[in-house]
């Protein structure tokens, strides 16, 4: 049973809440607030709401909580699953191969099912428009679109630099006086950008358009990783502008 005043697994945060645990710990810091206790939070947080006014966090839907819940636990199964495989390679006797290959079969079958469940979520009326909008881009299949929907729900009502920023694929400048030292991508939402960054390598080899602008990149001398992480911006930009606007058109595959 949870604790008293704790949310529950399957209970979304009441309407009106903010969630900011890590930045309300860090400004009572900013302020010389080290001591902590219940009467100490409430004031940090009240001074806290006064001063920065966050944004009131939107209680996700049973479906969306739903959707979030299958895309992680497939992604936890999917590593699983890849950890047992590099076992298996490095494994020569014959008892262990063969418990090993059973519980990979098993997994695999785990997963098919896992992404039968959120296909057919995506039937539901509140994803299938936004799944059908994402997967028109070539490079982006079930998996993409499912992870943009689920993990990211603000998709299509932000702009493109907070979209960029939420994933966490916007170069953050670091510059002091005179120097201006190299930027860097930083925060965002993990599990959402190694979502992204499988479908920016499916669209390098794919998509024209994409594939394009990390050529391009490559030809002026920047890093791999660099391109890598332009065309995965890219990428989020433009399924934000797919959401957010009906009328907007993919320009048309060579």
């Amino acid at each position: 049973m949870s604790p008293e005043g704790c949310p529950r697994p399957n209970n979304p945060a009441p309407a009106g809440t903010f969630g900011e645990n890590s930045l309300l710990r860090d400004y009572a810091k900013s302020i010389g607030r080290l001591a902590k206790n219940d009467i100490i939070d409430a004031r940090s947080i009240t001074e806290y709401a006064q001063h920065v006014k966050p944004a009131a966090l939107v209680p996700p839907s049973a479906e969306q909580s739903q959707l979030k819940a299958l895309c992680s636990v497939r992604q936890q199964l999917v590593d699983h699953c890849s950890n047992l495989t590099k076992q298996l390679q490095q494994t020569y006797h014959a008892v262990a191969v063969k418990h090993l290959e059973k519980t990979i079969k098993d997994l695999a079958n785990q997963i098919g099912k896992i992404e039968k469940e959120i296909k057919d979520l995506l039937e539901n009326e509140e994803f299938e428009a936004k799944a059908r909008r994402l997967m028109q881009i070539k490079g982006v299949g079930l998996v993409g679109a499912s992870g943009a929907l689920g993990y990211m729900p603000e998709m299509g009502t932000i702009s493109e630099t907070q979209a960029a920023a939420l994933v966490g694929v916007a170069p953050m400048q670091n510059q002091s006086g005179t120097k201006e030292k190299q930027r860097r991508i930083k925060g965002g939402r993990a599990k959402l950008r190694r979502i992204i960054y499988m479908n920016a390598i499916c669209c390098i080899r794919h998509n024209s358009q994409l594939k394009a602008v990390y050529k391009r990149l490559r030809q002026a001398g920047k890093p791999v990783k660099v391109a890598v992480v332009a065309v995965m911006r890219k990428l989020v930009i433009l399924m934000n502008r797919l959401l957010s606007d009906p009328d907007f058109k993919l320009a048309e595959e060579k």
